[in-house]
């Protein structure tokens, strides 16, 4: 393929094997230079701003859930009920990972991506402010399979371009 996406947070609801693996799979189905969009909730700001409970109107329902992070597994924890108009309910569990900037460029670096561009959400492109961020969303490309790249150029490649848009606010080129 030329390319793919995975938008508003569906990754990290498997465990964390099982996430590499996904990425892993994604890497082999795309064309070397292929890109991969991906966007996660930032870990360095849920911590800071995760309420334990919200709710909101749905569609003939009301939601009702309550959140908590494991700060050791990094996972968002949450117990969801839906009260339908007509009375019914319906309970659901919801375990989903949150990623650091840092965990997801080692992750796709490890897959087989080179990271080229960080932003914070999708209207603020090439624009990463760290812990102020709700979301992560990077933009990757499939390194060709013969690509060696030593463990220098993997630390290289996944803190350069955040600190060059954490400390500057601009986008890397």
């Amino acid at each position: 393929f030329d390319g793919a996406y995975c938008l508003f947070s569906t990754f990290g609801y498997f465990d964390d094997e099982t996430n590499k693996k996904v990425a892993q799979q994604i890497a082999n189905a795309l064309k070397p230079g292929a890109r991969f969009v991906i966007e996660v909730l930032n870990r360095d700001y849920i911590i800071g701003d995760l309420p334990s409970r919200v709710w909101w109107e749905g569609d003939g329902c009301v939601v009702l859930e309550e959140v908590e992070f494991n700060y050791f597994s990094s996972r968002m924890l949450s117990q969801r009920s839906v009260v339908f108009d007509d009375g019914r309910q319906l309970e659901q569990e919801i375990s989903i990972r949150s990623y650091s900037l840092h965990e997801l460029g080692k992750l796709l670096h490890a897959a087989g991506f080179r990271v080229i561009e960080v932003s914070g959400g999708m209207h603020t492109r090439s624009r990463f402010f760290g812990g102020r961020s709700r979301d992560i969303v990077v933009v990757a490309e499939r390194r060709h399979p013969k690509d060696r790249v030593s463990n220098r150029d993997k630390e290289d490649e996944v803190s350069r371009p955040a600190r060059a848009q954490t400390e500057s606010g601009t986008g890397v080129s």
